[in-house]
């Protein structure tokens, strides 16, 4: 812990500590060898008032250097000055040691000293409370939070996906090379963020119908309250719906010789989210800032534009994720002859290389899933099947190889005996394709368990 509180009244930090604590002895010797002299001369009452002052000015003195001085380790919590402190504190301690000359006349030199003791540690209790001194550290100290990502290794994993859609295999080729599959437009983004719109504008709906069932002389105080929040959330929406137009334009200015009726889908589609999606909005704006309407029916006005809106955007992704395969397999169509091959080559890659090609990323690449968890987590990787085992991210990359070898390389056929029978499983069933045998089951149960066991509660963060 370190608490820093500014002392401007004290002296600076940069003075060195070793010349701080020779000056700091020189005004105590300063203030003692005042007391002795006071001791021997014998003083008029003016010069001795004026004496007396000036003992207060040094141990004022000597405590505001010791005070500079303790403050490097110590935290003075208290919020009063530290040269008002430090003046009365001296001048307490002139008023105590003042008394006990008086007081010799009548008592011991014993008892004095006694009753000089006591005064002097409650007067320092007192400035210590005040003080509120405060022992400062610093420790650093490391949450470890682990995340486990559990890597399937079963047998399932060396299929081929030989079904794909041209959008999938677009944006499989895309996460392998970015340079060979970058289309003109992102009619992507535009669905995800239509989607996002859409959730977003269904929790609003769904948090004022709840409000509709307050009671009526809650409803309006709790709406004025939600009000203007919905109004920022509205004018959101408004602005990120005002951008997708612009990706609608890239798609028709891309030179990718779309059929007529693909175009004419684009602009319906830009123009219902432009001509319906944001008008709405706009008259939900209207209702939010109309204030001499029932609030009873401003609510319901609001909840019928939010969710209508909700409906004309679920509507219009539905006919733009028809949109997006067309596209996608035109601008597929478009590209040469060796690209459209890569294309292909990378879609038909097995996926236990697609997995371990997002993990690690590809060669010479800067950055990759496994290093953004590492930036703020303890990372462990499991591979299973019917077992579990733990694996480096050194043994990762090497089964990477290993399969990017086998996804390249023909497996041979079963033989079959002569007479067309199966073959004898002996003559069939090498040692390494018995120790195999193990893919052939997944037991992602088994993983979790395991993971469970090998890794404290307060520790595991997540399990991907």
């Amino acid at each position: 812990m370190s608490i820093a509180i500014e002392r401007p009244e004290l002296l600076s930090a940069d003075w060195p500590t070793l010349v701080l604590a020779l000056v700091l002895a020189l005004a105590i010797i300063v203030w003692v060898v005042a007391h002795g002299l006071r001791q021997r001369w014998q003083l008029g009452r003016i010069p001795a008032v004026l004496f007396f002052v000036v003992r207060v000015c040094i141990g004022y003195a000597a405590l505001w250097l010791a005070c500079s001085l303790l403050v490097r380790w110590i935290v003075f919590a208290t919020s009063w000055s530290l040269v008002g402190l430090c003046l009365a504190a001296a001048a307490a301690v002139e008023a105590v040691l003042t008394l006990y000359q008086l007081e010799r006349q009548t008592v011991t030199r014993r008892t004095g000293l006694a009753l000089v003791c006591l005064r002097t540690t409650m007067l320092l209790l007192v400035i210590l409370m005040i003080l509120q001194p405060v022992i400062v550290w610093e420790q650093e100290y490391v949450d470890e939070r682990i995340v486990a990502i559990l890597v399937d290794d079963s047998a399932s994993m060396d299929i081929r996906d030989d079904q794909l859609t041209e959008s999938e295999q677009i944006r499989l080729a895309h996460l392998f090379n970015p340079e060979l599959a970058t289309r003109p437009y992102d009619l992507d983004g535009i669905t995800a963020q239509l989607s996002r719109a859409t959730n977003r504008l269904n929790l609003e709906s769904a948090s004022l119908v709840r409000l509709q069932e307050s009671p009526p002389e809650d409803l309006g105080r709790s709406f004025e309250l939600r009000r203007e929040p919905l109004a920022q959330v509205v004018q959101e929406l408004r602005d990120m719906l005002a951008e997708q137009g612009a990706g609608f334009g890239k798609l028709l200015d891309a030179d990718l010789n779309l059929a007529q009726g693909t175009l004419a889908l684009a602009g319906k589609l830009r123009d219902r989210i432009e001509n319906q999606a944001i008008s709405r909005l706009v008259d939900c704006q209207r209702e939010l800032s109309e204030s001499q309407k029932d609030t009873s029916i401003r609510v319901a006005a609001v909840v019928e534009h939010l969710q209508g809106v909700a409906n004309e955007l679920r509507a219009a992704n539905q006919e733009l994720l028809t949109l997006v395969e067309t596209v996608d397999k035109r601008f597929l169509e478009s590209l040469g002859p060796e690209a459209g091959q890569e294309i292909r080559e990378i879609a038909s890659r097995t996926r236990a290389r697609i997995a371990r090609a997002i993990l690690l990323g590809q060669e010479g690449a800067k950055e990759n899933l496994l290093g953004k968890f590492r930036d703020g987590y303890t990372v462990k990787v499991f591979g299973f099947d019917s077992h579990v085992t733990e694996m480096t991210e050194k043994q990762l990359k090497m089964e990477s190889v290993v399969t990017e070898f086998d996804d390249n390389t023909q497996k041979p056929t079963v033989p079959v005996a002569g007479n067309g029978q199966d073959p004898d499983p002996e003559t069939v069933a090498k040692p390494e394709q018995v120790d195999q045998r193990h893919r052939l089951q997944t037991n992602v149960v088994m993983a979790l368990e395991t993971v469970r066991d090998q890794i404290p509660k307060e520790k595991l963060a997540g399990i991907l």
